[in-house]
Parts: C-alpha cells; structure tokens; sequence
C-alpha cells in the first residue's frame, strides 16, 4: 500500500467517523469531532499493513474512534468557564460520541470487547485524574500516564483481535504526538493540565529532550522492523519528522 492511499484511507475513515457523529449545531458551535489523523493511522495500523478485516473488526474501529472523540472532547471543557454556552455544548457533544460509541460497540455484539474496552476507558480516567490531585508529578510517571490515555483503548482493540504486535507502534507514535502538542502549548505558555502538574523551571526544555530522544529510538524500531511494510515504515517515520520539526 503506497503512502498516498495510506492517507487516503484513514481521510476515509475519518470522514466516515465525522458523518456517523454529525450533529448540525454540535457542529456549528463545536466543529468537527476531534480526532487526530495519528490516532486513526495507528487504529488502523494492523489493517493498512495488510492485515486482514472483517466487518466485525472495521465496526469495532469505529467504535474506539467515537470513544476517542469523545474523550477528547471532554478534555475540552474548561474548568473556570465551564457554564458559557459553547462549553455546555461541548459537553453535550462528548456525551452524544459517547453514546454513539457504546451504541456502536453494541451492534459488534462481543461482550468480551465490550468489557475490555470499558475497562480501558476507566483507566485512561484513574490516569488522567493524576493531573487534578496534584501540582507537581514527577516526569516519567507524567509520561507514562500520557501513554496509557492515549493508547489504552487501542491496545485492548489489538489485544483482543490478536494483533498484540502492532502495540509498540501505538505507544511510541501517539505518546510522541502528545509530547509535540504540551511542547507547542508550553512555548505559547498555554496552561493545560499537563503542563500545570509541574511546578519546576526548565520544563519546556525537558519535554523537549524527551520528544528527542523518544522519536529517534521510535525511528529505529520502525525502520528495522521485520512487521512493516516499507510504505508504512516510510508513512510513520514521516509522521515522527513532522512533530519532531515543528
């Protein structure tokens, strides 16, 4: 699979997520669900590298995508202002992908995806409240939160359709795409919860080093990695340039 149908692909599925999710005044007043070109690739991953799929297993992608967007649409909700319109409307649009989600994930009919997947957002939340209980965390235990919010889901969707082996790819690609955003937010001083869990000088520079030195080792497992085809290698390595350069 060359690198342009790759995008095509997940643009494709993408779109599809964005019109089973449209709502015309969510979009109006939310815009478009917020779900990143990486965290598709990566769901996809198994699939654009030639792994076989069913409608059971495309149906079920669809389902952890909703989830996504409706995580990351909850993320949105600002604290301090939490009762304007437009953030009562974005907690109006998470829940709706969220129960658009747990509809989808019921027409799949597998109990057993089903409780693993629930199991997976209960974590992602015990993670991500890390960064309410306290004003200062340690780095890696930060870093190692930020993995598991945002790969949970899609590792659990790998573990139970059996392709464990694409999950280093989820962790080191998604982990770093994070990484990319709390740097551009800690440049332009934006205070996201991340960033705010730290009180210590310099945290720019160390997240910084971190993104480094975790898209050069990210590099090298995708370029000598026996799994992936060259065009997939060549469409991640692409994607770790993009948010190392920027």
């Amino acid at each position: 699979m060359i690198a342009t149908t790759i995008k095509q692909k997940v643009a494709q599925f993408k779109q599809n997520i964005f019109t089973k999710l449209h709502h015309r005044t969510l979009l109006e007043y939310t815009g478009q669900p917020v779900v990143s070109d990486d965290e598709i690739m990566y769901l996809l991953l198994p699939f654009l590298n030639g792994e076989k799929s069913n409608d059971s297993t495309l149906l079920a992608a669809e389902a952890i995508a909703m989830n996504m967007a409706a995580l990351n649409t909850h993320d949105l909700i600002e604290e301090h202002d939490a009762t304007s319109k437009s953030q009562q409307l974005t907690v109006l649009a998470g829940d709706l992908y969220s129960g658009m989600y747990y509809a989808t994930l019921a027409q799949v009919g597998d109990v057993l995806l089903i409780r693993s997947i629930t199991e997976a957002v209960a974590t992602i939340s015990e993670e991500k409240t890390k960064f309410y209980e306290t004003s200062h965390v340690q780095l890696q235990d930060a870093l190692h939160a930020l993995e598991v919010i945002e790969t949970e889901s899609i590792q659990k969707f790998f573990e139970h359709f059996a392709f464990e082996q694409y999950s280093v790819f989820a962790r080191y690609g998604l982990l770093i795409q994070r990484l990319a955003k709390e740097l551009d937010s800690c440049k332009t001083d934006e205070q996201t919860r991340f960033i705010s869990a730290f009180n210590e000088d310099g945290l720019e520079a160390k997240l910084r080093n971190e993104l480094q030195t975790l898209a050069t080792t990210y590099e090298k497992v995708v370029s000598t990695s026996p799994l992936l085809h060259d065009d997939v290698k060549n469409c991640i390595v692409s994607r770790i340039q993009t948010h190392v350069n920027n």
